[in-house]
């Protein structure tokens, strides 16, 4: 899993995959020049559509809860 900060809008923004362009979700800015983060500890996030999405440590494991 990895992760940029807007430096546009200070959120963060998450990808499983560090390739080709990456654009925030939030304001749209284009964060593919910058530096990703790798994260490996457990991480939890609000998509756009209302799901709460958990990332385990386990690789290519995820739990997805609905509103």
């Amino acid at each position: 899993m990895y992760k940029k900060l807007c430096i546009k809008c200070s959120q963060p923004s998450y990808s499983s995959c560090n390739e080709g362009k990456w654009v925030c979700p939030v304001c749209t800015n284009d964060l593919t020049e910058r530096k990703a983060i790798v994260t490996s500890h457990q991480e939890g996030m609000v998509t756009r559509k209302g799901a709460y999405i958990t990332i385990s440590k386990e690789r290519d494991h995820q739990i997805s809860f609905f509103a």
